[in-house]
């Protein structure tokens, strides 16, 4: 990804769209937008292939703004990121028509979450530094997407969409323990 990043930075330096001092900040960003993107893409194609597409969305409709705001444990290198994350979340996603959470193990396990992202959210790292502005709007934005995805997988608790209490409380708990994992590597 870094050597796609470079080339096309190169480009936008040559043809003058972007200035050579600013090529560090670009190459980084689109390096970034690059990763999101063939996640993104990966989890997808797998999700067709699966038959499972409408599952990612719904997982993934939870997971992601949640994620952003809490933040948590990030790996080193990219292709790290991309294997775990990928096959993490298509575990989830495969497993999502054969588990029925029932109501004591989906209260604890909200509550729980919610209190562990209530009060650690958002763990900044080495590749990912939050000031302390930004920390304090994502630890609120974590609260509110937090408290919403709570109420949510309690309603289709209640409707009995119990496919989309698997989804919604998965996004929940693994955002937990990827920040539970986060201030472990960042305190030890």
């Amino acid at each position: 990804m870094y050597k796609v990043a470079e080339k096309l930075v190169d480009l936008l330096v040559t043809k003058k769209v972007v200035e050579s001092k600013d090529r560090d900040f670009y190459r980084y960003a689109i390096e970034g937008i690059l990763l999101y993107f063939v996640n993104l893409f990966t989890l997808f194609l797998l999700a067709i292939i699966n038959e499972k597409l409408i599952e990612c969305c719904i997982f993934l409709v939870f997971f992601f703004p949640l994620r952003i705001y809490c933040g948590g444990i990030h790996m080193k290198k990219w292709y790290s990121c991309y294997i775990v994350s990928c096959a993490i979340i298509q575990f989830i996603i495969m497993l999502s028509h054969s588990i029925c959470i029932g109501w004591v193990v989906l209260i604890i396990g909200l509550v729980l979450s919610g209190l562990c992202i209530w009060t650690l959210a958002p763990c900044d790292n080495p590749n990912h530094f939050l000031e302390q502005e930004h920390k304090k709007r994502c630890r609120q934005r974590a609260k509110i997407h937090s408290t919403i995805i709570i109420f949510l997988t309690i309603i289709f608790k209640l409707i009995g969409a119990d496919i989309c209490v698997m989804l919604s409380f998965s996004a929940q708990i693994l955002v937990s323990a990827l920040l539970i994992m986060g201030y472990i590597a960042k305190y030890c």
